[in-house]
């Protein structure tokens, strides 16, 4: 292999796996926040976006007391559905998390993946 092709080698690796850390590093940034402010999701968020989209939905067609209410209706509906998708899917988003892990694991020294087994640690229990 050319030094050329080698330095191209280690830059896509390097992109990669700078792509891999910072999906990593929002997803641990999201469940620090979820741990600490509770979900963002569920009856009282979706009431509070419901309200946002009919508001701004109001604001511009400048519904009737009917279509207000109905519009809310809908749109309440339509979030219970989306978050029963969502649920569904979580299983297979912890997969490739899972998988990305192990991915990483086996390009890492020995002593990196003793560092990274102790980042995930924190990941499942942010205040210890």
């Amino acid at each position: 292999m050319s030094t050329r092709s080698s330095a191209r080698a280690i830059a896509v690796v390097t992109v990669i796996a700078t792509l891999i850390v910072g999906f990593l590093i929002g997803v641990v940034t999201d469940r620090v926040w979820l741990y600490r402010h509770g979900p963002r999701f569920g009856p009282r968020a979706q009431r509070f976006t419901a309200e946002r989209i009919v508001k701004h939905l109001d604001n511009e067609l400048t519904f009737t007391p009917q279509q207000r209410a109905q519009v809310t209706q809908i749109i309440e509906a339509r979030q219970k559905r989306i978050a029963v998708i969502q649920a569904a899917f979580r299983p297979q988003i912890r997969q490739e998390i899972d998988q990305t892990n192990a991915e990483i694991e086996k390009i890492l020294t020995p002593e990196q993946r003793t560092k990274f087994e102790q980042l995930k640690m924190r990941v499942r229990h942010p205040r210890e």
